[in-house]
């Protein structure tokens, strides 16, 4: 993902779990843009919920917000069980607008499905 955009002059943030930075390291090279999610106390009654609004996922979601940023993410956060987060009315708003689906093709290269809005791209440059 950083490799895609990041010549196009757009800053890229990578959200990782503070876990998985323990236990895969990331490459050196991608060490600046790194940002560990806080790390969240699991809530018990969450259930079902908590893979699918996972610590990583909200924060993830909560950065665009507040950035009002385009964002990369492979979940279906049009799911009922996004009704009760915060977020929801900019999830059905404009953070539907802003988040890139994508594919990766038969060579493991991120293909994005939607093209960055000019509008971004100008004020990267």
């Amino acid at each position: 993902v950083a490799e895609y955009y990041r010549p196009l002059g757009l800053d890229v943030q990578l959200v990782v779990s503070s876990v998985a930075a323990l236990k895969d390291p990331p490459p050196e090279n991608l060490l600046p843009m790194i940002v560990r999610c806080p790390v969240v106390d699991a809530d018990p009654e969450a259930g079902l919920r908590a893979r699918e609004q996972s610590p990583v996922r909200l924060f993830v979601l909560r950065l665009a917000e507040e950035y009002g940023c385009h964002w990369v993410d492979n979940f279906n956060y049009r799911e009922e069980s996004w009704k009760v987060q915060a977020s929801w009315s900019w999830l059905q708003s404009a953070g539907r607008a802003l988040k890139v689906h994508y594919l990766f093709d038969n060579f493991g290269e991120f293909q994005p499905l939607e093209a960055i809005d000019a509008p971004f791209l100008a004020r990267a440059a």
